[in-house]
């Protein structure tokens, strides 16, 4: 009777631990299950979501008018071999935040940019011209600021007076007019050898709000000698100097002037000239320069 008891118990103890273990099993299983269904879940939203980034990349034409009117405006001044004070800003360093431009940089381009809608409107913005006076050149900060915004959206900055550029004198800054004034231009054009630069926009991407467009870039100096003959013939002409580095130390190539085209450039060069990515973003409706960084 004693041996039945105990087996008896035995039994039951077995049984319990049989059912704990059946238990730990089922919840561990479902647990797994649960556990691998919801990693799948998040592993196929994870790839949705690239698919769906992936789908927003949009490549754009880099001759369209979106692209080249956003790098043109960005880059006038920076271009504007009579305006040396400020040649190649763009590319002088490995990058450029529009956190860190200067105020005066901002209102040079600025100004820059009002100054050439000036001439097209028959130098509407020059007073004083006659005879014996080449007259004031006078923009209002106005439409300065109306500028800086187009370009660089709402940014801080400080009106100044900036150095000269295109054969003006420097523009002061007169705070209790709001104006902005210089001599009018007055040293003709042609003539002179200076600093320049060529370049090609060689990709442009849109994705979400930005737009990022990649710029090739051959620094060049034009060297304006013409020699000739006693005929008249030319025996030397201006000749452009390439290279590939800002500061003009990497010659790739010295050229007639007459013989060159940027095009065989980039097919002789182009591996060796340096890229840079300019990245814009889309605020209220427009894209406004925010950096720009060699590559």
């Amino acid at each position: 009777m004693y041996n039945l008891n105990l087996n008896t118990k035995k039994q039951g103890k077995g049984k319990t631990i049989t059912i704990i273990i059946l238990i730990l099993l089922l919840v561990c299983t479902s647990s797994y299950i649960a556990y691998n269904e919801l990693y799948n879940n998040k592993k196929q939203d994870c790839i949705k979501t690239v698919k769906t980034e992936k789908q927003k990349t949009e490549s754009l034409d880099v001759t369209s008018k979106e692209v080249t009117s956003l790098f043109n405006k960005l880059n006038q001044l920076s271009s504007a071999w009579t305006s040396e004070e400020y040649y190649g800003y763009l590319f002088k360093q490995d990058s450029i935040n529009i956190k860190d431009m200067s105020d005066e940089l901002k209102v040079a381009i600025g100004l820059y940019k009002e100054y050439l809608s000036c001439i097209e409107n028959n130098y509407e913005c020059v007073v004083g011209a006659n005879d014996t006076n080449v007259g004031t050149t006078v923009i209002p900060s106005s439409k300065v600021k109306a500028v800086i915004e187009d370009i660089f959206g709402d940014v801080e900055y400080t009106n100044v007076s900036t150095k000269a550029f295109d054969c003006s004198g420097e523009y002061t800054y007169d705070k209790s007019k709001d104006i902005f004034t210089a001599t009018a231009p007055a040293c003709g054009y042609g003539g002179a050898s200076y600093n320049t630069y060529d370049y090609r926009i060689t990709k442009a991407y849109k994705e979400g709000n930005s737009l990022d467009m990649y710029i090739k870039v051959a620094f060049e100096y034009f060297d304006f000698t013409i020699e000739t003959d006693e005929n008249g013939a030319i025996t030397k002409d201006n000749t452009r100097y390439i290279y590939s580095d800002f500061d003009k130390k990497v010659e790739l190539l010295k050229i007639d002037d007459s013989a060159y085209d940027f095009n065989n450039i980039l097919e002789d060069y182009g591996d060796k000239l340096p890229v840079y990515k300019i990245h814009f973003e889309k605020e209220k409706g427009n894209y406004h320069f925010k950096s720009i960084e060699k590559q």
